[in-house]
């Protein structure tokens, strides 16, 4: 048991070390120059619902609903079908009660499978057999013509705000387009912020620690730098700093569960089970859809051979359909 569970914290501890801290969607594809995203890599079974305010996606997976804020994302620089774009690896979603789905006119939204107009925008489906294109007009102009690799493009939505297209890829997920936009000069403290980031998805914690130092003198307070520096600190085994820079973090955003994460992460790291699972048991209750952190849960009631506790995290965990099947499989029989 130890040898598997060991396998799955690897996992989830190098997903916590190389996440960034979650930013508004326009400044992360500045950063990357890119107008595309995959901002959901799970398998969609309703079409994409905007809310109001344009700044989150209501999907339904497996006959359940949760809201998807695409406003923060935490982009790693891909590129989708031969365009320049991003991937957001730090996937977070959060139930959504049928009250609110209940809310809007689904036989008006289903109408959009093959496309949606907007003002001077339109978004539409072409299928070709087993493969499709999607083709987004602004004006009259081509704005994007993607093409499918064998795959169905479904049910692109213009977001009320007419900023951004999000539609379904079958194989992908859900896929975010920028519509086009004004782009605003960077300030010296974001070229700084979004060179951190670059270094940080090449390796390269050394150059950036000094980039992102550098953004907490100009703003000792900024919490994305904050929580990128003490990532850094993380992959560097730098423990006792990273504790401070923790320590700072917490006194600007006291409920940043990425943070509490990671300081659970530490703890684990340092045999500090009983401290590292009453962090994680936080994160669950707050945030149940999270995956990552059953994993750190469970090998910190492995240590502790909390066997009761083991089996009642791998219940919620299953409840809650995040728990990959390898692992599940392994303790169908334990847990009897």
């Amino acid at each position: 048991m130890r040898l598997l569970l060991s396998l799955f914290l690897m996992l989830s501890m190098s997903h916590v070390a190389s996440a960034q801290y979650r930013r508004n969607i326009d400044k992360e594809l500045d950063r990357l120059d890119a107008d595309i995203a995959l901002v959901l890599r799970r398998s969609i079974d309703y079409l994409p619902i905007w809310s109001e305010n344009s700044d989150s996606v209501y999907i339904n997976i497996l006959e359940k609903w949760y809201v998807l804020e695409v406003t923060r994302a935490s982009l790693v620089e891909t590129e989708i079908r031969g365009k320049r774009g991003g991937w957001n690896q730090n996937e977070l979603l959060e139930p959504v009660s049928q009250e609110i789905i209940d809310g809007f006119k689904l036989d008006n939204y289903m109408s959009k499978a093959l496309g949606d107009t907007v003002d001077n925008i339109t978004a539409s489906i072409d299928h070709q057999g087993l493969s499709a294109a999607i083709t987004i007009k602004v004006n009259d102009e081509v704005f994007l013509h993607q093409q499918s690799g064998g795959e169905l493009y479904l049910f692109p939505v213009i977001s009320p705000d007419k900023k951004y297209v999000v539609f379904i890829s079958e194989m992908n997920g859900l896929m975010l387009v920028r519509l086009p936009h004004k782009k605003e000069r960077l300030s010296k403290l974001d070229k700084k912020m979004n060179s951190g980031i670059r270094w940080m998805n090449k390796n390269n914690c050394d150059a950036a620690s000094r980039d992102f130092n550098a953004v907490i003198e100009m703003d000792s307070e900024n919490p994305a730098a904050l929580y990128n520096l003490a990532l850094c600190q993380f992959n560097a085994n730098a423990l006792e700093e990273l504790e401070t820079t923790l320590e700072t973090l917490f006194l600007v955003e006291p409920n940043n569960f990425e943070a509490t994460e990671l300081k659970a992460s530490v703890h684990y790291l340092k045999g500090e089970y009983e401290q590292s699972a009453a962090l994680c048991e936080t994160i669950m209750e707050e945030h149940p859809y999270y995956y990552e952190n059953y994993y750190l849960l469970l090998a910190n009631y492995e240590a502790l051979e909390e066997l009761n506790q083991i089996c009642r995290v791998m219940e919620t965990a299953q409840l809650n359909g995040l728990l990959d099947e390898d692992l599940k499989s392994y303790y169908e029989s334990f847990c009897q």
